[in-house]
């Protein structure tokens, strides 16, 4: 019996990224707000995992996931978190303001973690509606996502080093840069 090819080719999807201000762009959640669980697309077998659970105590603050067709230095899709008020689920295409970037070097390989937020709806009103700009986040809320992040990697054995934080200009250079670096790795 032949069986036809199923899978979640997510990496395979267009970032179809806007150079607008602030710029826009596909992100795909892997990880809802609130889990414990940490999810993962597998692209060899073409779907969500489970990677691992978080310790008591731990859970994810937004959702997580990646911008499809990119690639960065660690050799995985470019990591975004999206800011929003209630969490999507693992597999969800999202297009979101590009806010920023928080640069993060794991182990001694630049591993930034991109920041978008929900694009405003005229139908409702969100937290989220006022960033357009990493800055716009209160310090406090950038300070918290930055240990979340920190000691997410530190608790998996993993050395963490903050590097700064970058706004939406400098956030494109850096997806454009892992834009061509997938496209150069699929050669």
């Amino acid at each position: 019996m032949k069986t036809k090819e199923l899978s979640l080719k997510y990496h395979l999807l267009s970032p179809e990224v806007r150079k607008s201000s602030p710029p826009t762009l596909r992100a795909v959640v892997e990880t809802p707000r609130g889990s414990r669980h940490k999810f993962a697309l597998d692209p060899k077998i073409g779907a969500i995992t489970l990677k691992q659970t978080l310790a008591s105590g731990f859970s994810w603050p937004y959702d997580y996931g990646f911008i499809p067709s990119t690639l960065g230095q660690d050799g995985d899709p470019l990591d975004m978190l999206v800011l929003m008020d209630e969490p999507t689920f693992p597999g969800c295409i999202l297009t979101v303001r590009l806010l920023g970037v928080i640069g993060l070097r794991k182990n001694g390989v630049e591993n930034d973690r991109f920041v978008g937020s929900l694009i405003p709806s005229v139908e409702t009103s969100l937290s989220t509606d006022g960033y357009n700009r990493i800055e716009d986040l209160p310090q406090k809320l950038l300070h918290e996502i930055e240990e979340f992040l920190k000691n997410y990697s530190e608790e998996k054995g993993n050395r963490i080093e903050l590097t700064g934080v970058r706004g939406p200009s400098e956030a494109l250079t850096a997806v454009t840069a892992g834009q061509r670096a997938f496209e150069d790795a699929a050669k």
